[in-house]
C-alpha cells in the first residue's frame, strides 16, 4: 500500500523549498537593484568625469528613463531572463540619477539612518505577506489608490507650494509604500504558484517581482527621508 501521508508531506516539502529559493533570488536581485542605484547615485554626485557628460545629455537621460519605464520595463516577461536582469539594473543605473541629490541635501548619516530604519520596516511587511493566509489585494488596491493620489496632489503642490499638502502627501506615500511592500511580496507568491513548475517563467518573475519591492524600498525610503532626515 502507497503511503499518500509521506508523499504528501515530501511534495510539500519539495515545493516549500522551491518558493523559498524562488524568494531568496528575488531579494537578491533586489537588492543588487538597490546596491547599483546607491553605488551610481554616490559616483555621479562626487565624480565629475561622470556627472558633467549626463548633464550635459540630461534629456536624453530623461527620454531614456520614460521609455525604460513605459516600453521596455513592461514588456520583461516576454524577455529572456538574462534581458529582463539587463533591463531592471538598466533602470536602476538610470534611476539613480534622480536618487542622487539627496547626497547633498542631507547629511550622510541620516541618509544611513534612514535607509536601515527603510530596511527593518521593509523586511518586517514583506515577512508579513509572506506569511500572512490573509488576501491583501484589497489592501494593494488602497496602497495604489493612495499612491496615485499622492502624484496629483504633488503635482498641484508643485503650484501651490503648501508644506502642509507636503507633509500629508508624504506621509500617505510611507504608508502606501508599507502596504504595497506587504502585498507585492504575496503577489510575488501567486505569481511562482502560477509559473513554479515552468523554470524560464518563473526566472522572469523572479526578476520583475524585484522590480516591485525595489519600487517599494526606494519610494518608501525617498519619503521617510523626508519626514527623518537631517537636512545639510
Amino acid at each position: 500500500m502507497i503511503d499518500y501521508t509521506n508523499r504528501s508531506q515530501a511534495q510539500t516539502s519539495t515545493y516549500d523549498e522551491g518558493l523559498r529559493a524562488h524568494m531568496l533570488k528575488v531579494y537578491n536581485y533586489m537588492a543588487t537593484g538597490l546596491g547599483i542605484s546607491g553605488l551610481f547615485a554616490y559616483l555621479f554626485m562626487t565624480v565629475p568625469a561622470i556627472q558633467e557628460p549626463i548633464m550635459a545629455l540630461k534629456w536624453v537621460w530623461l527620454i531614456g528613463i520614460i521609455a525604460m519605464a513605459f516600453l521596455v520595463l513592461p514588456r520583461m516577461m516576454s524577455m529572456t531572463e538574462a534581458g529582463a536582469k539587463m533591463a531592471f539594473y538598466g533602470y536602476a543605473v538610470l534611476l539613480s540619477i534622480s536618487i542622487a541629490p539627496i547626497f547633498l541635501i542631507y547629511t550622510g548619516e541620516s541618509v544611513a539612518r534612514t535607509f536601515f530604519i527603510t530596511a527593518s520596516v521593509f523586511l518586517g511587511m514583506s515577512l508579513y505577506g509572506y506569511t500572512t493566509k490573509k488576501d491583501l489585494t484589497s489592501l494593494g488596491m488602497f496602497a495604489m489608490i493612495g499612491v496615485l493620489g499622492v502624484f496629483f496632489a504633488s503635482l498641484i503642490n508643485i503650484f501651490i507650494g503648501s508644506s502642509t499638502i507636503h507633509f500629508i502627501t508624504s506621509a500617505v506615500a510611507v504608508i502606501a509604500s508599507i502596504a504595497l511592500t506587504a502585498y507585492d511580496t504575496q503577489k510575488i507568491k501567486q505569481m511562482y504558484y502560477y509559473f513554479g513548475n515552468n523554470a524560464s517563467m518563473a526566472g522572469k518573475a523572479a526578476v520583475m517581482g524585484a522590480l516591485q519591492l525595489y519600487f517599494d524600498f526606494v519610494y518608501m525610503f525617498i519619503n521617510l527621508l523626508q519626514f527623518i532626515g537631517d537636512r545639510r
